[in-house]
């Protein structure tokens, strides 16, 4: 009998055993699933984004409020939509979508986690930036919405370099949209970006940081500042094409200031490398399109380059405004214009930013002889505020107004818009192009002008 007892009790401690040491497995797994060291986040780490989603998913099947499975479900989605030159945008928008959704949940169970204010707001502004349907859809909420969810994470951490750096492009993606018609505003949009992303360099140094430190200082025409982030940047990260892209725009407007050969073959071989870097990314493809159509005066190759850009791109305005640009430049109007009014629409939320396409559009038709419809958009672009530069759009679009009706015979009515066109000269050196007053002042010496491919000053329209 007592035999028996100690064999009961020895299966009674044996199942024991077993129950407590399945519970403890239970408890190990699940603790670690509820974490940063679960097998999800270990895909994560290894870039293996999708397989990390999976196992996420799976993770949520045990438990459906879990705010790490869900974050690291945004993280996964919000990396394969963080590289937009590594493919040709498709799917970037609903993976951004997709982060979205993850992170707002992860928030709505873990409410207080910084990470996931700074990944939701990273993800607000990928989706405002890669919206495919620009044209029917204004962004502004998301970019309002980001900029709130990364002032708080730098209110739960000031030390950390992260929100200021995804708040830096925030900052430039409220450049890219019509905020207000306030010069003064829009400079102090870029102003803030920079001291946003400089905050960030100086509490940790980022590829991240230089690269958008040298998009804001190239946004602000500061083109020495501009080369010496992106140089930066490199540094840290010499596979990232973004930087050369920054540094192909800042040689190519360096070589027209200067007019300089050196500057000219330092901005192709940047973009060339941007191509290099990555093929898939529309801007090399872009900005190759522009040195050989404006600079080399290579309409062949040009076309080849802005015919893979808008491939690669085909709903952003810059790309479909680029072969306005070319067929204006190779003399057929009508598809210029069909062209630049494609690309004005594309974004009408956005028509601030793009006036330059309404310029030119403009010239277009003064070539073919619409002068007073031209007059109008002339007008019209002045009514906009150019967020790269309103001086620079000013000045061509009063340009534009003098040169139509001069060819209307109103030379009077001409000659009115002399006095601003001078006064913007003087200020030059705060323009985006001071070399257009320096053309604009040989004009008035009687010498040749042409902007556009138009000849100012009397001379016959080409």
């Amino acid at each position: 009998m007592q035999k028996r007892g100690v064999v009961v009790i020895l299966i009674i401690l044996l199942v024991f055993s077993i129950l407590f040491s399945y519970w403890y497995f239970s408890y190990r797994v699940s603790a670690i699933e509820n974490s940063y060291d679960s097998k999800g986040w270990k895909l994560y780490r290894e870039g293996k984004y999708q397989d990390a989603i999976e196992e996420f998913n799976r993770n949520l099947m045990k438990n459906n409020r879990n705010p790490y499975a869900y974050e690291g479900i945004g993280e996964s989605y919000l990396a394969l939509s963080d590289k937009p030159y590594s493919s040709d945008y498709s799917g970037v928008q609903d993976y951004s979508k997709k982060a979205i959704e993850a992170f707002r949940k992860s928030l709505e169970y873990e409410p207080n986690q910084i990470t996931e204010y700074i990944g939701l707001g990273r993800a607000l502004y990928r989706y405002s930036i890669n919206d495919e349907n620009v044209a029917e859809i204004s962004n502004m909420e998301e970019l309002s919405e980001a900029k709130s969810l990364l002032s708080h994470a730098i209110d739960l951490d000031p030390r950390n370099p992260d929100p200021y750096t995804t708040l830096g492009w925030v900052y430039i993606g409220n450049i890219e949209k019509p905020v207000d018609n306030n010069e003064a505003g829009n400079i102090s949009i870029f102003s803030t970006a920079i001291g946003t992303f400089n905050t960030s360099i100086i509490l940790k140094p980022s590829a991240d940081a230089y690269v958008g430190l040298g998009f804001a200082y190239l946004y602000s025409f500061d083109l020495e500042n501009a080369i010496i982030s992106a140089n930066k940047a490199i540094e840290l990260a010499p596979d990232n094409p973004e930087p050369y892209d920054t540094l192909g725009w800042s040689y190519y407007y360096l070589s027209q200031i200067e007019d300089s050969k050196e500057k000219m073959q330092k901005s192709r071989e940047n973009f060339e490398k941007v191509v290099e870097l990555a093929p898939k990314y529309f801007a090399g493809h872009l900005g190759l399109g522009y040195l050989n159509l404006l600079v080399l005066n290579d309409t062949k190759t040009a076309k080849i380059y802005f015919d893979n850009a808008i491939r690669l791109r085909p709903f952003d305005t810059l790309t479909v405004g680029a072969l306005g640009k070319y067929y204006f430049f190779t003399g057929e109007y009508d598809k210029s214009i069909e062209f630049y009014d494609k690309a004005i629409e594309l974004d009408p939320q956005a028509k601030a930013r793009y006036s330059d396409f309404m310029i030119s559009k403009g010239f277009a038709l003064i070539q073919i002889g619409s002068y007073a419809e031209a007059i109008k958009l002339f007008n019209k672009s002045l009514g906009l505020t150019s967020t790269k530069n309103v001086k620079n759009y000013e000045m061509l679009s009063l340009v534009g107004l003098v040169t139509a009706y001069t060819e209307l015979g109103a030379k009077s009515q001409a000659e009115l818009y002399l006095p601003q066109i001078m006064k913007l000269q003087k200020e030059a050196k705060n323009t985006q192009f001071p070399f257009l007053a320096k053309k604009f002042n040989s004009c008035m010496q009687n010498k040749p002008f042409v902007v556009e491919n138009v000849h100012f000053c009397g001379k016959e329209l080409k």
